[in-house]
């Protein structure tokens, strides 16, 4: 593997030797979870763990020697090792950024074949008409860490003419088991399976997971409507809101509420309610007319998706990994630390 480096970052830098050297000797790897749902943990994966994983990216799109990897992420996270060995596994050259805003404008003159990106990288690297040319010269861009917002899609159809995939995924995995197209099949919001992964789903409708890593079946908290081999993703079955019965999927409901409130966003968090048991909550960021949304949501939502009540605040708690913290958030709720608001509908 070729090393091209043009990370920033001292600290990184040593981290990603680190892990080279852990892969020449076969070491076993640790890798920490996000920490989305909970306390971060930190798992522990054998050199042949690390490679079957790889293998599988490496396979679905045919890399090898003749490829050049971006890996703009931290060497903290799954996202950055994994990248790192299957460009270590393929014999592939590595560009290496480090984390970074907009990695393909520190590249210099450097062309990747194959990249990954989070939705955050994404937004900034479509605000430049040049980092725009240098991502539609990659062959294959994968998009994952966090739900893509209705404007990103959109940006994605119109300015992006690479192939482009969002991943499915997490630490215990090994990074992503399912990819779903974004560019040429952009109506189809289905995730399709890795090759050697496989999918099932309990009575409950949460995702069951077979993969060469995980060899037995492992059920998480993502709730999935199973067409054929492969998903499609409703949201976290963590977060749901019971309300009156009535099962609400807050990943779901706010890609309908982004087209209201756009880039700023809404999350939807349910509250304790008397009677109800949760009542759905929004929480803002910026200023918006009650009225407007209130029409809005009446002729676009299904009853049980209006919103009771909303809070404006100044920024959304983040964990380290810059994913939502929904867990902080609802706790700030349902302990009465963020002023609210009843909607008058």
């Amino acid at each position: 593997m070729e090393l091209i480096n043009r990370c920033s970052l001292p600290e990184e830098t040593q981290k990603l030797d680190q892990f080279i050297r852990a892969l020449d000797q076969g070491d076993s790897i640790e890798i920490k979870s996000s920490g989305s749902t909970g306390t971060p943990k930190v798992l522990i994966f054998s050199q042949q763990e690390i490679q079957q994983s790889a293998q599988m990216t490496i396979a679905r799109f045919g890399l090898s020697q003749k490829d050049c990897l971006l890996c703009p992420f931290s060497m903290d996270y799954v996202a950055g090792k994994m990248m790192v060995a299957r460009a270590y596994f393929s014999g592939a050259r590595l560009l290496f950024t480090g984390p970074t805003r907009s990695p393909y404008e520190s590249i210099e003159n450097h062309q990747p074949s194959f990249s990954a990106l989070v939705p955050y990288q994404l937004v900034h690297t479509l605000q430049s008409a040049h980092a725009t040319h240098r991502i539609n010269q990659t062959a294959h861009v994968l998009i994952g860490g966090a739900p893509l917002p209705p404007a990103l899609q959109k940006d994605i159809k119109e300015k992006v003419t690479c192939s482009v995939y969002q991943t499915f995924g997490m630490a215990e995995t090994l990074s992503h088991v399912a990819l779903r197209s974004l560019r040429f099949h952009a109506s189809s919001s289905l995730y399709l399976p890795l090759p050697g992964v496989m999918f099932s789903a309990t009575e409950e409708g949460c995702l069951m997971v077979c993969s060469p890593i995980n060899k037995e079946w492992m059920v998480t908290n993502d709730i999935v409507r199973m067409e054929g081999d492969g998903f499609q993703w409703l949201g976290r079955k963590d977060w749901a809101i019971n309300s009156g019965g009535h099962k609400l999927h807050p990943e779901e409901l706010e890609q309908k509420l982004a087209h209201f409130f756009g880039p700023t966003g809404a999350v939807a968090v349910g509250r304790n309610h008397a009677t109800l048991g949760q009542a759905l909550h929004l929480v803002v960021t910026a200023p918006f007319s009650v009225s407007s949304f209130i029409q809005w949501a009446s002729n676009t939502l299904h009853p049980y998706e209006i919103p009771k009540t909303w809070s404006l605040i100044d920024s959304l708690p983040l964990l380290a990994s810059g994913k939502l913290d929904r867990l902080r958030l609802k706790r700030a709720i349902d302990q009465d630390e963020i002023e609210y608001h009843y909607f008058k509908n």
